[in-house]
């Protein structure tokens, strides 16, 4: 058995405390080095307004401000930041699998893109995590061609919508996990949630795929048994590049 990854997620792009994770995510990739794991897996991180002290996540362009809100984050802030520490990864000899996910910068494939063409460096790759991609409404096969030859590092996680929820309110959903029943969506073993799930293999062959666990309404010990029941249904699918099973 060997450890494919190491995970560090933390905003380094905080207006305020942007050091302290900073510092463990570059420690995380010296542990890497001397571990000799490949991969970090990390967040991209996300930005305040400029002279704000809160990280504000601009998910329209509209109204006008927003856009130079986002023109900020990503050319004063963002790519700066991914440049050098690209260079930092590269030094060690680690890749960033860096995961998009909702209120973080890098939040689907075009912001996924844009940040690789903008850094330029093989150093900074893609985590995918089908979760957090679902709960925005994207399609996952259409995400995989969209980030071809830039994943390196999957999360094999799946949604399961709330129908009459999704119809009243849509995806975009800040009721607590805890609350599963109030939500739009909840975590869920892939192929046991969302449709879309069971069309989702391994986009690279040379890609390494972790099983992770978001239940807060279950215990350990049955977080553990339904990862182990999701990686023996995983193993089944990622044979092939979006092979599609039928339950």
């Amino acid at each position: 058995m060997r450890i494919s990854a190491l995970n560090a997620n933390g905003n380094q792009l905080h207006p305020v405390s942007t050091p302290a994770p900073d510092a463990v995510l570059r420690k995380t990739v010296r542990l890497a080095r001397l571990m000799e794991v490949p991969i970090i897996v990390c967040m991209s991180g996300l930005p305040a307004a400029p002279g704000d002290s809160s990280p504000n996540w601009v998910s329209s362009s509209w109204p006008p401000e927003n856009v130079t809100i986002l023109e900020h984050q990503w050319e004063q802030v963002a790519i700066p930041y991914w440049r050098d520490f690209a260079f930092f990864a590269a030094e060690q000899s680690v890749q960033l699998a860096i995961q998009p996910c909702f209120a973080q910068l890098i939040y689907n494939a075009s912001t996924a893109r844009r940040l690789i063409d903008s850094v330029g460096s093989r150093s900074i790759g893609v985590n995918l995590d089908p979760s957090h991609l679902m709960a925005m409404g994207a399609d996952i096969p259409s995400v995989i061609r969209a980030l071809a030859g830039s994943i390196v590092h999957v999360q094999a996680k799946s949604d399961l919508l709330n129908a009459p929820i999704v119809a009243a309110n849509g995806l975009h959903d800040g009721t607590a996990m805890t609350l599963p029943q109030d939500r739009a969506w909840n975590y869920e073993t892939l192929g046991l949630g969302h449709p879309a799930g069971e069309s989702v293999g391994m986009p690279d062959r040379h890609a390494r795929c972790s099983f992770t666990r978001n239940y807060p309404y279950l215990n350990a010990e049955a977080q553990v048994i339904s990862g182990a029941l999701e990686g023996s249904f995983c193993l089944q699918i990622s044979c092939h590049p979006l092979h599609r099973t039928t339950k």
